[in-house]
């Protein structure tokens, strides 16, 4: 992943690249590098090139566009086998008739993702920054996951001990407040938490203790205040502890 899509951190996909095409010459295999980069088009340039890439995804939804919607990157050497055989749509790789609604509307918001992503970077860092301060002050027990600073503008990922994360997700839906304890990916088994808290080396009870919110176009301050200050009281309140 360019990004990750739970705790927002930015890996470092050229140096990676790099490292795979060091191993490629020296063992003189055919070794190929694909990232997912659907969490970043709003905020990360997307240059493949630099980037050393070798195929990229990207997700329709992830950046205000249609959902059903995605793209694949190969650089033209590479062969691919189709997925869905038939006719000769989209290079061969995925025969049936193209949704071309749903592709200019894809088409549509990577361009203005690419045109908004500077002033849109700026503000949604001024926000992130403003939220994680506010609440580590709020609640002094709290702890960010992730990078601090190598992460993208709109995720603040957040570990606040001896409290549920699936049940606090419960009381903030309540307040009007959406957020998650782990990728929808991974939804349906309660009995987990988040796999990737876990990969950082941290106990699973932080997994079941943390929670993602994430940031967006219509964003404010106000609504930041009104965050804090619900998970604050919830805090108090259900903390068991």
């Amino acid at each position: 992943m360019y990004v990750n899509n739970e705790i927002g951190t930015i890996q470092p996909i050229a140096e990676i690249a790099k490292a795979v095409r060091h191993k490629k010459k020296g063992y003189n295999s055919n070794i190929l590098f694909h990232t997912d980069a659907s969490q970043a088009p709003l905020y990360l340039p997307l240059n493949t090139i630099k980037l050393g890439v070798d195929i990229m995804t990207l997700g329709g939804q992830k950046i205000y566009g249609p959902k059903g919607v995605g793209c694949l990157y190969k650089k033209k050497e590479i062969k691919m086998q189709a997925i869905i055989k038939g006719g000769n749509q989209e290079g061969g790789l995925r025969a049936g008739t193209e949704n071309v609604p749903l592709i200019v509307g894809f088409a549509k918001s990577l361009e203005l993702a690419d045109r908004e992503k500077q002033k849109e970077s700026e503000r949604l860092t001024e926000l992130r920054d403003y939220f994680i301060d506010k609440l580590l002050k709020e609640i002094l027990q709290a702890e960010v996951n992730g990078s601090k600073e190598l992460r993208v503008p709109n995720n603040i990922n957040i570990y606040i001990p001896n409290m549920n994360g699936e049940f606090m997700v419960i009381i903030l839906d309540n307040k009007g407040i959406a957020c998650a304890t782990r990728s929808a990916c991974r939804e349906g088994d309660e009995d987990e938490g988040s796999y990737v808290i876990e990969a950082l080396g941290y106990s699973k009870e932080r997994s079941k203790s943390s929670l993602r919110f994430s940031l967006g176009k219509d964003t404010t301050k106000g609504d930041i205040d009104y965050v804090i200050k619900i998970l604050s009281e919830s805090v108090k309140k259900y903390s068991s502890k």
